[in-house]
């Protein structure tokens, strides 16, 4: 993640979210972690929900899904459905 955040143009933003799993957690907070005490990652946290008591995010999946998307990830004929709610982690770097 250093070597890409290096690279990038100042200001340029990166974006990491993922569901609630112990393990991306962990990762996603040590990179935090990493980022305020200025180790080796020159970005600033611009946004997450990892620290404030460490609760997931919710979103909502529309009912309705596109039909383009239904057709190509839900079909219905195996029984797959999205799940109606998703609760998940994000972290917002933002290159110095």
């Amino acid at each position: 993640m250093r070597a890409t955040v290096e690279q990038a143009k100042p200001g340029a933003v990166f974006v990491i979210i993922d569901l609630q799993y112990a393990g991306s957690k962990a990762i996603m907070r040590e990179l935090a972690n990493r980022v305020q005490a200025e180790w080796d990652v020159p970005a600033d946290v611009i946004g997450t929900n990892l620290f404030a008591g460490g609760a997931p995010a919710w979103s909502r999946c529309p009912y309705e899904m596109p039909a383009e998307v239904q057709a190509k990830i839900f079909r219905g004929d195996s029984g797959f459905m999205p799940k109606k709610w998703t609760r998940y982690y994000y972290l917002v770097l933002q290159k110095q």
